[in-house]
Parts: C-alpha cells; structure tokens; sequence
C-alpha cells in the first residue's frame, strides 16, 4: 500500500518520470528520471517490531543518483524522522545536518555494519584485519546507510543488495561527505 500511494504522488507531479518499485508497481518510460522506492526495507525487523525497518526513495537522472530520502523510526539522535539529500546541498536528519564519521581507518570501538556472519569471510588487510570495529547486523541496507551517513556506523557492508536497496541512500553517503564503493567484479 505504501508503494501504491508513493507511486500515485509522484505520478501525479511528475507525470513523465519514470518509477521503479521493490513490489513491482512499475512506470517505466523515455524518460531521463527515474525514482526508485523500497516502501519497506527490513520487513523481517519491521514484522518482529525491531525499529530497525526503513522507508527509501532515491532519484536518478541518466542513472545517476540526485536526491535520496530515507525515513527510519528510530535514528542516530533516537528519534524517528527523515534522512535526505540532493546532489550539492548536503545531508539532513530532520533538517539538521549530518556527516560521515571522521575517522580515515576503523576504529576498534566505533559501530560497523555487515551482513550476519559475513564478517567471517571477509579478509581484510592492514590495519582494519586487526580492528575492523564493533560488527552490528541490523537487517535493514537502508538504515544502516542512513546510520553511515550520520556517523553512528563507522562503514557499512552489504553482499549482493538490489537498486531499491541503495537508490536512497547513496546520495545521504555521498553528501555526507562518504564514498560509496562497489565491488571490482561487479556492475
């Protein structure tokens, strides 16, 4: 339902805009935006009433991201509200604003994190192999870029995660003042 009510909004501003939803409820057109909803990322968590489920909504425009805005019920402040960003004007929780954590390597007692058990596989080099943070898993891709994006994860990991799970919150990373990365081998 609340993709059927985000897809109606922005149908009816922006009529030639293209849409792509997680549940399917798809307008795609010629056109050169395109927003991409996730109307409920972590349904495990939001099911089991863990306030770690999330709300996203990312623009892109020839394929690039421009705007983000992810609502979470819980944040970094302890409150629910609203990640946003657009291309330039930086990041915002509720309007206040929010950057990446400062420091340039991980730091041993600072959050991070991974998908459950993947930290296991993972063979970090360096300096983080001995101190890649405190893990956290917690269920939701879309928080826990919001959750980067305001300093309280110090990085996030994810495995394979789909656009819909990351359309939002690339733009909150970037204007933040982070850099998301990819994987080498994939596209």
């Amino acid at each position: 339902e609340s993709e059927q009510y985000l897809h109606r909004a922005i149908h009816e501003r922006f009529p030639n805009h293209s849409i792509l939803g997680e549940e399917g409820n798809n307008l795609l057109g010629g056109g050169d935006y395109l927003w991409v909803l996730d109307p409920l990322d972590g349904t495990n968590n939001f099911v089991n009433r863990l306030p770690f489920f999330a709300v996203s909504v990312g623009v892109l425009y020839r394929g690039e991201p421009v705007v983000g805005a992810v609502f979470v019920p819980t944040s970094g402040l302890l409150e629910q509200g609203v990640y946003h960003a657009h291309l330039g004007g930086g990041a915002y929780f509720n309007g206040l604003p929010i950057h990446v954590a400062g420091n340039s390597l991980p730091d041993e007692g600072h959050l991070s994190a991974l998908p459950g058990g993947y930290w296991r596989r993972l063979r970090f080099s360096g300096e983080v192999r001995n101190h890649p943070g405190e893990v956290r898993t917690l269920g939701s891709i879309a928080v826990e870029l919001a959750l980067t994006a305001d300093g309280t994860l110090q990085y996030a990991v994810f495995g394979a995660p789909k656009i819909w799970d990351v359309a939002g919150g690339v733009m909150l990373i970037r204007e933040a003042g982070g850099l998301p990365l990819t994987h080498p081998d994939r596209s």
